[in-house]
């Protein structure tokens, strides 16, 4: 018998050698599956957060349209002091979302939130909401200002 060779009574060596190759092809099936469950659980997440995002934009868009449409609204009906808790409710709706919006955009979209259409929503509170909520018809440079910002949405 050569040196280092194991003999097995009543022939199990085949047995032992089956048993040693499920245990290992088990180990290396596990060590793959491993990898796949991380890729898995990964995509899984990024789903999550684009989903995320998606929702918080069309929060934000409904928000800031509802926002536009209930001064588009007044300026048609005039202001009275009844409209003014459905205008706060609206405009705390809109930040709110912009808000949100603004913890999950990248870094582009940042950069455009807070510089295209900060200015143009400061343009139209400045123009177009001013006036509204005074009662005076707005200028021409408002209802401008107010066709940029939905063309700008």
């Amino acid at each position: 018998m050569a040196s280092g060779t194991v003999v097995f009574a009543n022939g199990t060596s085949a047995a032992v050698i089956a048993a040693t190759a499920a245990v290992f092809g088990g180990l290396v099936a596990a060590f793959a599956n491993r990898g796949v469950e991380r890729l898995r659980l990964r995509a899984g997440l990024v789903e999550k957060a684009q989903e995320r995002r998606l929702a918080t934009l069309e929060r934000f868009l409904l928000a800031t349209n509802a926002w536009i449409d209930w001064l588009s609204f007044l300026e048609d009906q005039g202001w009275t002091n009844e409209s003014a808790p459905e205008l706060n409710k609206r405009v705390k709706a809109r930040d709110d979302a912009y808000r949100q919006l603004l913890l999950l955009a990248d870094d582009s979209f940042f950069a455009w939130l807070t510089t295209t259409y900060r200015d143009a929503e400061y343009e139209v509170k400045k123009t177009y909401a001013r006036a509204v909520r005074n009662g005076i018809k707005p200028d021409e440079n408002a209802l401008a200002a107010r066709r940029e910002f939905s063309r700008l949405l």
